[in-house]
């Protein structure tokens, strides 16, 4: 009888599916007077709030892990920090282009998790030499982990703004945000953000996720002219193909991507772009190449 209910209990009980901090890969190239640079962070970016509706991918347990913090050095000048959130998707990606003074000839990639586990990785960056490289001062970041905890829990935009710069006027839509009209799903959304303002920092924020703040990124030296990465809505929003009606969409309510950033001058300038979520349940009609309606929406 103790062996069945052994027996019982190793099939009954949901496997755990441990992950650790994941690896890291760099890119990076120099083109004129920028450099460009693409990490990826291979980490499932699950956090507590998906691990609660796990029921909605199946009985398997997973373990609460996500990345909190990648730092992007070179010549011992961080070029930038970014605090993350599950809401992220997995294996995270960031894509930017800053300005050459502050490279030396190698960048150092570090990341750290939900539980306090690092990892660095570092690359030569080709035909760069350190002659011309800027020293920068240096800068304690004001993280907002520590310095404005509050907004991590917000619900709403409004809510993690005021929390974090109070009731202050903004400037809309200087800086360049770019988000796909229409997106497959909304695991996996591509942005862009470009800018010719000296920024200290850009808050990404959006609605229809249980928590607002998918990303704090601090700029502590100069030069950053666009970063591009993908967020995560956990919301089950769509704009999906009528059963009846083949030549239209059923619509709901679209979801916002907030951008805040914070100039060295110490203005703020905010812009907001929305998206769909289209799921194609019928076979006729409609879009059948999405990767191609990426492109053309995601041009420079």
């Amino acid at each position: 009888m103790r062996l069945i209910t052994a027996i019982l209990a190793l099939v009954l009980i949901p496997s755990i599916v441990f992950a650790d901090i994941g690896s890291i890969k760099i890119k990076v190239k120099q083109k004129n007077e920028h450099v460009h640079v693409k990490v990826i962070i291979k980490n499932p970016m699950h956090g507590q709030i998906e691990e609660n509706k796990r029921t909605y991918w199946g009985n398997e347990k997973r373990e609460i892990n996500f990345i909190t913090n990648i730092t992007v050095k070179s010549n011992n000048n961080t070029l930038l920090h970014i605090e993350t959130s599950p809401f992220m998707p997995e294996n995270p990606v960031f894509r930017f282009i800053i300005k050459k003074d502050f490279f030396g000839n190698e960048i150092i990639v570090s990341i750290k998790d939900n539980n306090n586990n690092t990892k660095d990785k570092f690359i030569k960056i080709k035909n760069r030499s350190n002659n011309n490289t800027k020293i920068a001062p240096m800068q304690n970041l004001l993280l907002s982990r520590v310095n404005h905890p509050k907004i991590w829990k917000a619900t709403t935009p409004e809510e993690a703004i005021k929390e974090m710069y109070g009731d202050v006027e903004m400037i809309e839509d200087v800086i360049q945000l770019k988000v796909p009209k229409i997106s497959e799903g909304s695991f996996s959304v591509p942005i862009m953000i470009k800018t010719d303002i000296d920024l200290e920092s850009i808050v990404i924020l959006a609605t229809n996720n249980p928590r607002s703040v998918i990303s704090v990124i601090h700029i502590p030296t100069k030069g950053l002219r666009q970063l591009n990465t993908k967020i995560k809505f956990l919301s089950s929003i769509y704009i999906y193909k009528d059963k009846t009606a083949y030549d239209g969409y059923s619509f709901s309510r679209e979801p916002t991507i907030t951008i805040v950033g914070k100039g060295r001058n110490g203005k703020l300038y905010k812009t907001s772009k929305q998206t769909e979520f289209v799921s194609c349940i019928n076979s006729g009609g409609g879009i059948n190449n999405l990767d191609e309606l990426y492109k053309v929406q995601m041009q420079d």
